[in-house]
């Protein structure tokens, strides 16, 4: 046996280095594709998530920055476009720390929705009593003994949103659609005077303010109409709404959402970088 290998050890050798080259030569390819499929399978997730989801981060931060100037609506379903990442389909690609700052956002976001709409119920109430007290004192009707009820177009409770978010100044007079006057509970004979401030009696009352037509020449409703928008011109309710509107937290809620947003996007360049090497 000995004398075998003697006469054959150089063959032995070849045979041996021809089986490791051979093996060498298997690894370092398989190491190869398996480098090359790991870089394919991150170039497709940086191409269908991770730059998205980086896009769409942007987009969302440059919206809150410009936050004053934009619709109420667009800004909020804006707010909540980089929440879509969460769908089991998309988070899959992410990390820990990814997740874990997305659904932070997601809190956060929920918070603000559920802080903003008890704020408008609230100031929106407060300014309305408010609003009625004042409106009391108007002497052109009969006695209004049993209270006064204001109401209000379809427009306000989405521009009371707006100036609670976006801590702004107006003057809500211009959204009263009509007043109503109760003079009894007397369910037999009731007695009340609805006041309507429409459109045609704003611009009835307007055309007298200019002294483009006198209120002898109007009908009994817009000559009503034109003395309850004399009566509610002496009223200052901006410094009332932007004393409630002082109470509320949602403009802060919303710049917090902003610098986690800011946070979520530092990390996705960290990533995206990292994986573009």
């Amino acid at each position: 046996m000995c004398e075998f290998i003697n006469k054959n050890l150089d063959k032995l050798w070849t045979l041996i280095s021809i089986v490791i080259g051979a093996v060498i030569s298997y690894v370092a390819t398989s190491a190869a594709e398996m480098r090359k499929e790991k870089h394919t399978q991150q170039r497709e997730k940086l191409k269908r998530i991770m730059i998205p989801y980086c896009s769409t981060v942007e987009e969302t931060i440059d919206c809150l920055n410009k936050y004053k100037h934009v619709d109420i609506d667009d800004l909020l379903n804006q707010s909540r476009q980089p929440l879509v990442y969460l769908k089991a389909e998309k988070r899959v690609y992410f990390d820990k720390s990814q997740r874990s700052m997305l659904n932070e956002y997601k809190n956060k976001v929920n918070e603000l929705t559920k802080n903003l709409d008890e704020s408008v119920s609230k100031v929106s109430q407060s300014y309305k009593i408010w609003l009625e007290d004042i409106l009391v004192g108007f002497t052109h009707v009969a006695e209004p003994s049993f209270g006064v009820h204001a109401n209000f177009d379809s427009g306000f409770t989405k521009k009371m949103r707006e100036m609670i978010l976006k801590k702004g100044t107006y003057s809500f007079l211009e959204r009263v659609s009509s007043v109503y006057f109760m003079h009894n509970d007397n369910p037999v004979n009731y007695e009340y005077t609805d006041v309507s401030l429409s459109k045609r009696n704003r611009e009835t009352y307007e055309a007298i303010e200019c002294d483009a037509i006198s209120l002898e020449d109007v009908d009994p409703e817009e000559a009503l109409a034109a003395h309850l928008l004399e009566f509610m011109s002496e009223i200052d309710d901006e410094k009332k709404i932007t004393a409630l509107i002082g109470q509320t937290n949602a403009n802060e809620m919303l710049l917090i959402n902003k610098e986690q947003l800011i946070k979520i996007q530092k990390h996705l360049i960290k990533s995206i970088d990292k994986m573009s090497k």
